[in-house]
Formats: C-alpha cells, structure tokens, sequence
C-alpha cells in the first residue's frame, strides 16, 4: 500500500505539527525531526546547516505569511507552508 493521502494524492506525512505563536519555525522543525527519530532534538544536527534559520523564519513572520518551502534535514524532507504548518516527509530519493 502507498503512503499516499486519497484525498488529495500528495504523500502522507511521518508528522505535522504546526508552528505556535512565540515559536520559531527552526524550533518546531527541530522538536518535530526529534520526534520522527525517536530522540532528542538536541542530539539532532543543527538545522543551520541544513537552512538558513533566520530566512526561514523570516518568510513566515507576520500576516503576509504565504508559500510553501521544502529542504532536506536529518535524511527526510521537511515543508512548511504559509499557514505554519510543518510536515516531515519520507526524503525522496
């Protein structure tokens, strides 16, 4: 069976979460990758050297937050969307 979502064929995440008022992106990308691998956020690599932390929260502050930005991180791909949203995927290969 695929690890597709019917509704709208895009792949089904291994986890979403959504980024919390008062919360960095880097942070809830970080805490959310942690709990994919089953460990500590702090015994993940830095985020930094997968993406730039401050454009990435940068493209998502205020009300103007719209589109959508992917990066690989930790061997998965995580998207975030303008809505805050964060979902780790499966990385393609």
């Amino acid at each position: 069976m695929s690890n597709q979502n019917v509704a709208d064929s895009r792949p089904v995440p291994l986890a979403s979460t959504t980024v919390y008022e008062g919360e960095t992106v880097a942070t809830t990308v970080t805490f959310a990758m942690g709990s994919v691998r089953g460990v500590d956020a702090a015994e993940l690599p830095p985020i930094h050297d997968a993406v730039d932390t401050d454009a990435l929260d940068a493209l998502f502050q205020g009300s103007a937050r719209t589109g959508q930005v992917s990066f690989p991180y930790c061997d998965h791909l995580v998207v975030v969307d303008g809505n805050g949203r964060v979902e780790i995927h499966d990385r393609p290969v």
